[in-house]
């Protein structure tokens, strides 16, 4: 699109919202209007979308395009009954619009009728310009069936057309994972890798199937490829951290955790992790100082809770790890492993009191 098209979209945009304040009624033609619809659409304004195909239909009621949009709003209202009259309706006007059969698949899929959205979407493959797209979905409704050697041969498909798209990637990687099938999914990515070796992504996820191997040294060279090419990779940094860990390396695991609070927002998890690397190197207070931010940025986050209550008992300090544990209760009343922790203390309290 070029920045006067952009500009024109945005011109009809403020024209329509200024409609909208002064309760005037102001002439589109239909273009504009698909154009303002699909603007909302795209950032989550349903219902300013839902005014201006009332609108736009209004101004233009035989038009297909303002039509197929209101096939869609109607999905989007689970609304499927009337938007499969609609489309219906369509189809005798133009069989061969592909979206009419992508939003025939959208309505099966969301009825969790994957087997009918696939055959739409195969008709679609037909009269589409867009081959990769609808291969995609064909792989998802796969996915969603946890039929996941069909989604694979589906996301292979649309790689081999686009090999850039890091959503497929990730995707079929998944299905890998979810069957285990991790040696599989190393030797494709080294495969994709020799075409594509400036891939962090490719890089990341190979640092994955060495780790799900126990290929620990493999894997922090994989992520350590992955983060020369994105040093800002915060999911590289985890997964390094966590591979340290288990080389027993905490100190290396704790840098890599700590670049990450730097380059994103503090999250109970990393604190955690933080935490339990203190743990592995026997410093008992920098541990409880990380589990107890983990607990303050989330105090949700069970297992820092945990994490204080076995700390302060390892460390017989009975009173504090009550402490704690009552902290914890009154956040989760019904957590059966705070319970049995309470009372396990209270015991040992009981038990320290002189006669």
């Amino acid at each position: 699109m070029t920045d006067s098209t952009s500009d024109d979209n945005m011109f009809s945009i403020e024209k329509f919202e200024s409609m909208l304040k002064t309760n005037e009624v102001y002439f589109f033609d239909s273009e504009e209007f698909v154009d303002i619809i699909h603007h909302y659409f795209d950032i989550g304004k349903d219902n300013l979308a839902n005014q201006a195909i009332k609108l736009g239909l209004t101004q233009h009621p035989s038009s297909f395009e303002l039509k197929l949009l209101k096939a869609e709003q109607l999905i989007n209202e689970d609304k499927t009954e009337e938007a499969n009259l609609l489309l219906n309706e369509l189809y005798h006007i133009e069989p061969t619009h592909e979206q009419l059969f992508l939003l025939k698949a959208t309505m099966f899929s969301k009825n969790l009728q994957f087997k009918k959205a696939i055959q739409m979407l195969r008709k679609a493959l037909k009269y589409t310009d867009d081959e990769a797209e609808v291969l995609f979905l064909i792989g998802m409704e796969f996915m969603y069936q946890e039929e996941y050697d069909e989604a694979e041969k589906y996301f292979r498909a649309v790689l081999a057309i686009d090999s850039d798209d890091d959503q497929v990637l990730n995707n079929l990687i998944f299905c890998y994972e979810i069957q285990e099938r991790y040696a599989v999914a190393e030797d494709f990515l080294l495969e994709y890798i020799e075409q594509s070796p400036y891939s962090e992504v490719a890089w990341f996820q190979l640092g994955k199937q060495y780790y799900a191997q126990k290929k620990y040294h493999d894997a922090i060279k994989a992520y350590e490829y992955a983060l020369v090419i994105e040093d800002r990779f915060v999911g590289a940094y985890i997964e390094k951290g966590k591979t340290f860990e288990k080389l027993k390396k905490y100190e290396d695991a704790i840098y890599n955790y700590t670049i990450t609070l730097k380059l994103e927002d503090p999250s109970a998890y990393i604190y955690f992790k933080i935490g339990k690397c203190y743990e592995g190197l026997n410093s008992f207070e920098k541990a409880v100082i990380f589990h107890r931010k983990a607990v303050h940025e989330d105090p949700q986050f069970e297992k820092s809770w945990l994490a204080l209550i076995k700390l302060f008992i390892k460390k017989n300090q009975f009173q504090n790890a009550l402490f704690v544990v009552e902290n914890a209760i009154e956040i989760d009343e019904y957590n059966s492993q705070f319970l049995k922790n309470k009372e396990k203390i209270l015991q040992q309290l009981n038990r320290n009191i002189p006669l």
